[in-house]
């Protein structure tokens, strides 16, 4: 009889740890559909690293910047890039849309027609359903001479 006891308390205590293994499953599986949604914007230097970024440039010269934008958004999202020189719009990127998970990197030329020191070449990230800038500004700042 006591065995009989004990087989049946072990049982049921074997399969409450079964339920529970199942339930902490189920619920890492839920937690990562909840996870929290972004969107990357970057810009990256001649290298195609995060760095040797062009910053000297003669008056006209057109400088190379790679863009990147990686959506992780949970949805397909539109995408569009505005870019400004020393404040003013100099002109626009329309990007694909892009699905969750998908990355889009583009090289883009920019172009300072006036010397000085520390101009700014500023990149405004925007998504299709926003009338303000969703990311940015990502700034290049460079010293132009004549």
């Amino acid at each position: 009889m006591k065995n009989k006891v004990l087989t049946r308390g072990l049982a049921v205590l074997l399969s409450l740890a079964i339920l529970g293994v199942i339930a902490a499953i189920v619920y890492n599986v839920a937690a990562k559909h909840k996870q929290e949604h972004f969107t990357e914007f970057y810009l990256l230097g001649a290298t195609g690293k995060a760095e040797d970024y062009t910053v000297s440039a003669t008056s006209g010269q057109e400088i190379l910047v790679k863009i990147g934008v990686h959506n992780e958004e949970g949805i397909a999202t539109g995408y569009w890039i505005e870019v400004r020189i020393n404040g003013v719009i100099s002109h626009e990127i329309n990007l694909p849309v892009l699905s969750d998970g998908q990355v889009w990197e583009s090289t883009d030329k920019v172009t300072f027609t006036a010397p000085g020191s520390g101009q700014t070449a500023e990149f405004y990230l925007y998504r299709l359903i926003d009338s303000k800038p969703y990311l940015g500004p990502l700034r290049l700042r460079v010293n132009v001479v004549q």
